[in-house]
């Protein structure tokens, strides 16, 4: 239902995404994040895959979630989400407007309803926070709007995993997530990767919801960085209330 790919060279991308789509004869694989890391446990592999699965039974079946927000054949043949019971898994969001070839690079190109604040910037200390600003600013709003077409609200993410290029971007992160998500409060991980789809974008992040309608009882997301954080903690759900809360470590 769900699957990471770290790669060790992201120029195989496209050998990937051709397999992937021989091997599933044409429809969509799993939603799926793809990066690059610096290495992988076997020295002579290219790629490791790591997935989520889940066993059928009469009350839960999985299902495809679909979205008006972006093109489904525009995702090199993924899907955009699915979901099993209440659990809604959302694969990795770039900042990009595949269907327009259009990738998000500053502010500026922003579209008019995203609104997120510059704080003042050396010319230095902008040329390397504006790109990763505009970039998350433009995928948590998407994320949003997933949700939402979902009816699910940002206080419904339990778990969020943020592949950023340069982990010293990650205060841009937090203080674009308290702008535009103040409401949400998931476990989240931070990884850092030597690259992402293309060298354009900083940024990628994935996340698990809860449909706030759905008959989920518990389900237990840990955060544990090795520093503190202010995500520190855990996410317990009990949907069987109502409402989720965060637990310290």
């Amino acid at each position: 239902m769900f699957h990471s790919v770290y790669l060790r060279d992201m120029r195989n991308f496209p050998v990937l995404a051709r397999t992937r789509s021989r091997l599933l004869a044409g429809g969509l694989a799993p939603p799926v994040t793809t990066s690059q890391v610096a290495g992988l446990p076997l020295v002579d592999a290219a790629v490791y895959f790591d997935p989520i699965g889940f066993v059928a039974a009469d009350d839960c079946k999985l299902e495809t979630l679909r979205s008006g927000q972006l093109e489904q054949a525009a995702l090199s043949n993924y899907q955009f989400g699915s979901k099993v019971g209440s659990l809604m898994f959302f694969a990795g969001v770039v900042a990009a407007v595949p269907e327009r070839g259009k990738i998000i690079h500053l502010l500026r190109d922003l579209p008019p309803d995203i609104h997120v604040s510059e704080p003042p910037l050396s010319p230095s200390a902008r040329a390397f926070h504006a790109p990763l600003r505009a970039q998350t600013a433009f995928v948590y709003d998407l994320f949003g709007r997933f949700l939402h077409e979902q009816g699910a609200r940002f206080e419904d993410l339990v778990k969020l995993n943020i592949y950023l290029r340069d982990v010293r971007g990650t205060d841009v992160i937090e203080q674009v997530a308290a702008e535009l998500a103040p409401a949400a409060n998931p476990a989240v991980s931070l990884y850092g990767v030597e690259s992402l789809a293309t060298r354009f974008f900083h940024v990628e992040i994935e996340g698990i919801a809860v449909d706030p309608t759905g008959s989920c009882t518990r389900w237990l997301g840990l955060t544990i960085p090795p520093t503190s954080s202010s995500h520190t903690g855990a996410t317990l759900l009990q949907r069987a209330s109502g409402h989720s809360s965060s637990l310290p470590l």
